[in-house]
């Protein structure tokens, strides 16, 4: 039953979202609800909660930040080993829409399906991702702007290859919210595999 209620929630939501495309002339914003309404998804989403909490409630200046960001905000963004992932940040709003300003893991940053895909996230630190786009397409960086912009919070998908030397591709979730009193907004994402 509850299953059924979040089908249906997602698709008013949708119809909503639609209608506001077609008077706006906007193209529309994903609207997820990952595949796990509680487990890692829920420690996803209290992750993100949780550092913007830490970050509004710090009375540290968050507007127009310079990149990188400076050390005292950044280690409000670290995450432990017991942390259900990594955060990571973006510029959303003026001038640098689309900026990476933060990354809370040296992960890998897969732009192509080959196993020998290895770029470093930190290399990408500062510098616009707004052309960015997932291997199934997508704009995810404008995406996750608009989502921002818009909604102050929500959830999106799309695919990704992790930088393990594999050649798998799954899809990603990620929670996406806005930091109040700022121009960027910090996230974090799980990869789903069946």
């Amino acid at each position: 039953m509850q299953g059924c209620l979040w089908f249906v929630l997602g698709m008013l939501v949708g119809l909503l979202l639609s209608f506001m495309v077609m008077w706006g002339q906007a193209a529309p914003l994903p609207v997820v609800i990952p595949p796990a309404a509680g487990g890692i998804a829920a420690n996803v989403k209290k992750l993100v909660d949780d550092k913007v909490n830490a970050l509004v409630s710090s009375g540290l200046p968050l507007h127009n930040l310079p990149c990188p960001l400076p050390a005292n905000v950044a280690a409000l963004l670290n995450t432990t080993a017991a942390d259900p992932g990594y955060i990571f940040a973006y510029n959303y709003a003026g001038p640098h829409a689309g900026r990476l300003l933060y990354h809370g893991s040296d992960s890998g940053w897969c732009e192509d399906t080959s196993a020998a895909c290895k770029v470093s996230s930190s290399s990408k630190v500062c510098k616009s991702m707004w052309d960015y786009h997932a291997l199934n397409g997508q704009p995810m960086v404008q995406q996750w702007v608009r989502i921002a912009d818009a909604l102050r919070s929500g959830w999106t998908a799309y695919y990704w290859k992790e930088n393990d030397g594999s050649d798998e591709i799954a899809p990603k979730y990620t929670y996406i919210a806005a930091v109040p009193g700022s121009d960027f907004f910090i996230a974090s994402g799980f990869a789903y595999s069946q």
